[in-house]
This record gives structure tokens, C-alpha cells and sequence, in this order.
């Protein structure tokens, strides 16, 4: 995975599938890393060029699309990701079923690698259409149902342990919420299936 330069939510991808399949200039590329734990981060990068070394089904990520994945500790990182349109259709998904992280992530949810890949589709699918450029991994219920019954939980304004909250890191402090996800909020909307014991719930 290779790093472009910029300061915007960009991507870029081999140019084989740019040119061959169809030109997926300013498609969105949304991205999901697995490092084996619950919860994970998916953001939606805009694809603005293509990448002549890039490897047929590797993904250039631009600068802050890279550090907000905390991409920087991992060698080869492992992600899902795919291409989608504005209105949500799926053109691509990429995906390593035989990886480690893979298989503890899927460990971790206590799902099969099919239901959590998806999870990660409806999920993706949803946040292409949205005006949001992150989302955390949705597991509905019925993993069988409509992307558009998944709904994208707030996200915190920083990836730090202080915004943690639930067994292991303790209760919300200053009458913030403790959403499903673990992660202290004072969005209504997130409150929705909050954790009882670890903040207010509204």
C-alpha cells in the first residue's frame, strides 16, 4: 500500500482496473483495516488517479487517509475495500479471507468471513451515499436485510483511548454518553443501544 501526498481523503488505484474496467475517477474507494479487534474504522476516499506501480488489487492511499487508518505500525497491512458509486452500487471488493487479521476480527465479532464481509458491503454501501467519510463497522441483526436499514453511528472526534469507554476502559467522564461501540458521545443519535454503567444514557 503506497502514499500519496495530500491532505484530503484521496486514493488511487492500478491503473489496469482505472482504464480496463471502466474509468472509476471520483468513485469512492472505502476502506476497512483489520487488526483483529472489534469496532473497526472504514473510511471513504475519493479515487483521483491511477497507480502505474501499484499492484493489480493494491490501493494508494493519500496522506490523511493513511494516518487516519493508522496504517503507519504495519508492514503489509490487511484491509477489505472496495469501489463504489455515490449511490452506493458496488463495483469491487477486495479481500484477504485467509489472513490473520481476517481471521481474528472474525473471531472477535464471533461471525463467519462471509457474514462479516457482508457487514462490511451494507456498511460501505451506506457510507458511498452518505456525506460522511468514516463509519465503523455495522453488524446489523440480520445480516441478511437492506444496506439502507443500517445506520452510521457518530464518530468520535479522536482515536484516542480518553474517548474509550466500557468494560476494560472504564465510564464516560462529563455526562457523555457510552454508545454500542464503545466510545464516549454526546450525539443523541449515538446513544441509541447505549452501554448501561459506563455513561448517561439519553
Amino acid at each position: 500500500m503506497k502514499i500519496i501526498n495530500n491532505d484530503e481523503y484521496y486514493s488511487a488505484i492500478n491503473s489496469e482496473i482505472f482504464n480496463n474496467h471502466r474509468n472509476y475517477c471520483n468513485y469512492n474507494a472505502i476502506v476497512m483495516l483489520l487488526t483483529g479487534e472489534r469496532n473497526p474504522l472504514i473510511i471513504k476516499t475519493k479515487i483521483i488517479d491511477q497507480c502505474d506501480d501499484c499492484r493489480k488489487y493494491h490501493l494508494a492511499l493519500g496522506k490523511k487517509s493513511y494516518e487516519k487508518l493508522h496504517l503507519l505500525p504495519y508492514k503489509r497491512p490487511n484491509v477489505i475495500w472496495g469501489i463504489y458509486s455515490k449511490y452506493g452500487e458496488e463495483k469491487l471488493l477486495m479481500y484477504n479471507r485467509n489472513s490473520i487479521q481476517t481471521k481474528k476480527t472474525v473471531e472477535a465479532y464471533g461471525v463467519s468471513i462471509n457474514e462479516l464481509i457482508r457487514a462490511f458491503s451494507s456498511t460501505a454501501k451506506t457510507l458511498a451515499r452518505s456525506e460522511k467519510y468514516e463509519a465503523y463497522l455495522s453488524l446489523p441483526s440480520n445480516l441478511d436485510s437492506d444496506a439502507n436499514t443500517i445506520n452510521l453511528d457518530p464518530i468520535p472526534t479522536s482515536n484516542t483511548d480518553d474517548n474509550r469507554c466500557g468494560p476494560g476502559y472504564g465510564p464516560c467522564k462529563n455526562g457523555l454518553c457510552c454508545n454500542r461501540y464503545g466510545w464516549c458521545t454526546s450525539d443523541p443519535t449515538g446513544c441509541q443501544g447505549c452501554r448501561q454503567g459506563y455513561g448517561v444514557c439519553v
